[in-house]
């Protein structure tokens, strides 16, 4: 199934919406200390942060309770994919959607453009589900303002021949950083 070609500009301004923000966790996940990337909460909702000199920055807000019948409630997802983020960290330029076993996933194939096995997902969305939806909203950056405003150096995301949507997540956390800092900058 070809998914339909968005502009990156479009996809950015998409994911500033629901999950970029930066906080210090009072109470994180078993994995934090482990990585860079740890679970917390944030005004109530579970995120994945990642860890940055300066800050700890939210990447993944965890809202959704498609699988909480099944055991994987946000809390449980949300410390799951940070100790993935972890396991995975040096494939983070990579990820991208797909389809693992009929089921929409987000996850990280060792090549570049190629197809992801079942030990590369960082997590499995529900059937029937867009997974280039679910990375938009959960890949957000929108909190801090208006991407258009900003011109970055490298681009977050892109589409491969299959027309998946490829995230380079170290590239999405500089850009993001460089949102929040100057959402921190602006004359108030």
């Amino acid at each position: 199934m070809r998914m339909k070609h968005r502009q990156p500009c479009q996809i950015l301004a998409m994911l500033f919406l629901t999950g970029a923000a930066t906080f210090s966790v009072p109470e994180p996940s078993k994995s934090a200390g482990k990585g860079l990337f740890f679970c917390g909460q944030l005004q109530g909702k579970w995120n994945t942060f990642v860890k940055r000199p300066k800050r700890n920055i939210a990447i993944i807000e965890w809202t959704s309770n498609d699988f909480a019948d099944s055991g994987w409630d946000n809390r449980k997802r949300c410390i799951t994919v940070s100790d993935r983020f972890n396991q995975y960290a040096p494939l983070l330029t990579n990820v991208k959607t797909s389809n693992v076993n009929g089921y929409p996933v987000i996850c990280v194939p060792k090549v570049k453009g190629g197809s992801c096995a079942k030990n590369e997902v960082l997590f499995t969305l529900k059937a029937g589900i867009n997974p280039e939806e679910v990375a938009q909203k959960l890949f957000n950056m929108n909190r801090y303002g208006n991407p258009s405003k900003f011109r970055f150096t490298e681009q977050p995301f892109s589409y491969d021949s299959e027309g998946e949507l490829n995230i380079n997540v170290e590239t999405f956390i500089n850009n993001l950083e460089e949102i929040i800092e100057a959402s921190e900058n602006e004359p108030r």
